[in-house]
């Protein structure tokens, strides 16, 4: 999406069907936010790929199915809509996209069937909540969410969706250029197979628990000038910290060859990550950033932190990020509120973040800066 193009195609609507914010944050980044109602399909507002760094936020709502269908066939792949109760269908959904993720939180009051006639060339999580959705491969497989299971499909294999009445979806989708590349990244070598994942996920388990949390966080935003929509560092982090629950918690076709040793690296290495680590620590960081820093790959990356450090990178980057919010902390955090301090510091989730900060301080965030506060009184 262009920074040009929201405002343009907001100003081709009738009155009162769309509404633009948009703002920046504290490092300059674009957040758009957009809220459309009724498109119709002849002035739907077509996604291009999000710029790095960028946030777009679309809301949509409808009670047409043809211009639902114009929806689906703009936004995720062409395709076709029906259901058995026109008069009572209705849509309405919230979508998210930045870095190569979209998270989206979609309610259909009627059953609907779509028929994707073109692949989207993503991977997606699904949950779903007071209904069900069935998902039927080119091959035939259907798989189905329940309350007991989720489901991880590769979009670009997936023929047919069909959903039964009054469906909350929750999804996340990372675009294959994104996991791909991350998973290249992992196993030190192109990625050039799809990824078959398991498709039925419990929803019990840590990595839906994970999942799952971060859906709910990102739709609990309500416009750009909320933390986590503020700070790059936390976006970079969720980023990351989802990617990595899907590709290293999720079993799939590499990962074995994930779990395959590689040469172990210098304890110099590490050190070079460390000081990396320390003099960024606030800036977004990803693991490969880490690793180029340090001269390895980043398995051998892994690696070398579990042998000499006894956890992953990113695990030793969240201490040292959790020294320099408690650092700010108790210097009175110049006026800003904790979960303001702990984003900008690159911790995307709240609960998350205090429960890490006590364990290692002995006491909430909170507690440290209101005696902070109280000191210097």
């Amino acid at each position: 999406m262009s920074a040009a193009f929201v405002p343009r195609a907001a100003a081709c609507l009738p009155a009162g069907r769309a509404q633009s914010l948009w703002g920046r944050t504290p490092t300059g980044d674009l957040i758009a936010i957009m809220t459309v109602r009724s498109l119709g399909p002849q002035i739907a507002l077509k996604i291009k790929k999000p710029m790095r760094h960028m946030i777009n936020r679309i809301k949509l709502f409808t009670s047409d199915l043809d211009e639902y269908t114009a929806i689906v066939s703009r936004h995720h792949s062409a395709g076709s809509a029906r259901t058995r109760n026109l008069s009572d269908f209705e849509m309405r959904s919230d979508v998210i996209l930045t870095g190569g993720l979209c998270f989206s939180r979609t309610f259909w009051k009627s059953d609907v069937q779509i028929k994707f006639e073109e692949a989207y060339d993503g991977y997606g999580i699904s949950f779903s909540d007071g209904g069900t959705l069935e998902a039927v491969r080119f091959g035939g497989e259907a798989n189905a969410t329940s309350g007991s299971c989720g489901l991880v499909l590769d979009s670009s294999l997936t023929k047919i969706a069909n959903i039964s009445p009054r469906t909350t979806l929750h999804r996340v989708s990372v675009e294959k250029e994104a996991i791909h590349k991350r998973l290249s990244d992992l196993i030190e070598r192109p990625a050039t197979q799809r990824i078959l994942f398991n498709p039925v996920l419990d929803t019990n388990s840590y990595e839906s628990h994970v999942i799952k949390s971060m859906m709910n966080m990102v739709h609990q935003e309500k416009d750009g000038t909320t933390p986590l929509f503020r700070y790059q560092a936390a976006l970079t982090s969720m980023n990351e910290y989802v990617i990595n629950v899907i590709l290293e918690g999720v079993y799939h076709s590499y990962t074995d060859m994930m779990k395959n040793s590689g040469p172990m690296p210098s304890p110099g290495s590490v050190k070079r990550a460390i000081d990396y680590m320390v003099e960024n620590a606030s800036r977004p960081m990803r693991v490969v950033d880490i690793a180029e820093a340090s001269g390895v790959g980043v398995r051998a990356l892994q690696m070398g932190f579990m042998n000499f450090k006894s956890m992953t990178p990113m695990a030793y980057l969240r201490l040292v990020r959790l020294n320099g919010v408690r650092a700010e902390l108790l210097n009175g955090a110049l006026g800003k509120s904790v979960s303001h301090v702990a984003m900008s510091w690159g911790f995307p989730h709240m609960s998350s973040f205090s429960a890490q900060y006590t364990k290692k301080f002995g006491e909430t965030p909170s507690m440290t800066l209101r005696r902070s506060i109280a000191h210097t009184s």
